[in-house]
């Protein structure tokens, strides 16, 4: 897939965070990632959230900031057509899943510019776990984490469907998942895979994991089956924080395998 650059500006330093916007043609139709690094880390987590539009990236950093602490560098983003800033998401219907690959992409190599010596290791989850795996294949990524991840038709990136009506009748398509090149592209990447299933998840079919694992080729590839929803790991409460700390303690373990 053929990337269009796009300069970086730094925009703001709260604390131990680097902000940074990604202009696009509209002003206000930007990729802001946040990244934090800390002392002595080898390896950085790449965290891509779902399609929910009540979703930002700061909601993500409950579970991230566990990985700071352990030691691993983080970096959370929102896509173009979401924006945390202003308090709520601003949806933009030119925007679409092809997008997002390609926003995700611009994070990849920003960082590999940034931080050169840094592992990339790549988190999708949901819709994120299809962006993950379409990337898997880039050569800057060393591993993929998938939770909960989503499979959509190929005909929605080939065809640039931008959310909408249009996008929602193909996505409700009985078994318009299938056909999914994220599939394929895991396989020929051969990157190893951790993998998360939800045992309540109301969202993606066990199919669609149990297809992510079969097609991983990488001889360390793990499926883990955990209880709760499917967006149950980023809400406040005590039984998330259970499952926050269950998640971070197996990835953490599996990302020092180097055997």
């Amino acid at each position: 897939m053929i990337m269009e650059y796009r300069p970086f500006v730094v925009s703001a330093k709260p604390e131990y965070f680097h902000e940074v916007s990604i202009p696009n043609v509209n002003p206000r139709d930007t990729v802001d990632i946040s990244v934090a690094v800390p002392e002595g880390a080898t390896a950085i987590i790449i965290f891509c959230y779902g399609g929910s539009l009540d979703f930002h990236r700061w909601r993500s950093l409950l579970l991230l900031q566990k990985f700071f602490k352990a030691g691993y560098g983080i970096a959370f983003f929102d896509y173009r057509g979401m924006n945390a800033s202003s308090g709520s998401n601003i949806f933009f219907e030119h925007t679409g899943l092809h997008t997002r690959i390609i926003d995700t992409q611009y994070i990849l190599v920003y960082l590999a510019c940034h931080y050169p010596k840094l592992k990339q290791i790549l988190w999708g989850h949901s819709m994120g776990g299809h962006i993950a795996a379409c990337l898997s294949a880039e050569p800057l990524v060393s591993r993929v984490i998938l939770s909960a991840p989503g499979a959509f038709s190929s005909v929605l990136v080939d065809r640039k469907i931008p959310f909408g009506e249009n996008f929602r009748k193909i996505l409700r398509q009985p078994g318009s998942w299938m056909d999914s090149e994220s599939f394929e592209i895991l396989k020929q990447s051969n990157v190893p895979l951790l993998l998360f299933t939800f045992e309540d998840d109301a969202i993606i079919p066990f199919e669609v994991t149990e297809t992510y694992f079969m097609f991983a080729a990488n001889k360390k590839k793990r499926h883990v089956i955990i209880s709760g929803e499917h967006g149950g790991t980023f809400e406040c409460y005590s039984a998330s924080e259970d499952r926050r700390e269950q998640l971070v303690e197996i990835a953490c373990n599996w990302m020092s395998d180097d055997s």
